[in-house]
């Protein structure tokens, strides 16, 4: 009996931690977006980078979106192996416009926030694989 306890308890925090680093993969990619965005409308390089940034905004509000809802499957345990998938999904989405615009397409503001700006895209990925151990 105590076993099974734990186990439930232990699925239960791990559940919550989860949900917790999917809500902050949220968080982040509104952070990494609004820089994203103010970097890419500069005035002096809207001519090249301006139409990337109207691009940007909405994929950064779907991924957004798409992250807090996962995290409410995994917290609720509605389903919460579709949430993690989802959130793993995101976060791996996240981290591709995040390599892109900080080594290959390189905004010049970018540049002093890239090698720290590799740990906002850990988070949501983290939730998905925690998400799933979880789940089962």
């Amino acid at each position: 009996m105590g076993n099974t306890e734990k186990s439930k308890e232990s699925i239960r925090n791990l559940r919550i931690i989860s949900a917790g680093m999917g809500f902050l993969g949220a968080i982040d990619s509104m952070a990494i977006g609004f820089y994203l965005l103010s970097t890419l409308f500069n005035p002096i390089l809207i001519i090249d980078l301006g139409i990337q940034g109207y691009i940007l905004s909405p994929v950064i509000g779907a991924i957004t979106i798409i992250l807090i809802y996962g995290s409410y499957l995994i917290f609720k345990n509605k389903n919460g192996k579709r949430g993690a998938e989802i959130n793993l999904i995101a976060g791996l989405i996240l981290a591709f416009l995040y390599v892109y615009y900080a080594y290959v397409s390189q905004p010049s503001l970018l540049s002093w926030f890239t090698p720290g700006g590799m740990l906002l895209i850990i988070p949501p990925i983290l939730s998905g694989i925690i998400g799933k151990t979880a789940s089962g």
